[in-house]
């Protein structure tokens, strides 16, 4: 039987190829019966793990140190991107003034930005920080020990 399910004729040995004999049906040959009777099943491809990129950078995958300076993006250091990358890196942060500047600038103001950011979270957990000190005490610590 071919792909459009037509029986094709079956040629012996010893005969012409104009005489033909009929091809067994799958009820006679168990190997054909098989095949006909259990459909293939193609499982689905695994969905492969997404890999990190610029499209879904945020400031929750940024690395920081134990000092909450950023250093790196990914598990790559800051230092060892070019500027065009840190460039990419800061549009999609969102973090501004960085169109001409050198890498170290660039990398300067992700770091305040960081710092900026989580100042604001602490402004918006509430009027007295974890300690028990006043949050503006909290925050000029925070702007002022790095």
């Amino acid at each position: 039987m071919n792909v459009l399910g037509n029986t094709l004729p079956h040629v012996e040995e010893g005969t012409s190829p104009t005489t033909t004999t009929p091809s067994p049906s799958p009820t006679e040959d168990p190997v054909l019966a098989a095949t006909e009777a259990t459909p293939v099943e193609i499982p689905p491809p695994e969905p492969r793990p997404s890999r990190p990129t610029l499209d879904n950078l945020t400031w929750d995958q940024v690395d920081v140190d134990s000092g909450d300076n950023v250093v790196g993006v990914f598990g790559i250091r800051l230092s060892l991107l070019s500027s065009k990358q840190l460039r990419s890196i800061c549009s999609r942060l969102e973090v501004r003034g960085v169109k001409n500047v050198k890498k170290q600038v660039m990398i300067d103001n992700i770091n305040n930005h960081y710092k900026n950011r989580k100042a604001y979270d602490l402004m918006d957990a509430g009027p007295v920080a974890a300690g028990g000190t006043n949050l503006a005490i909290a925050i000029l610590y925070l702007f002022y020990s790095g």
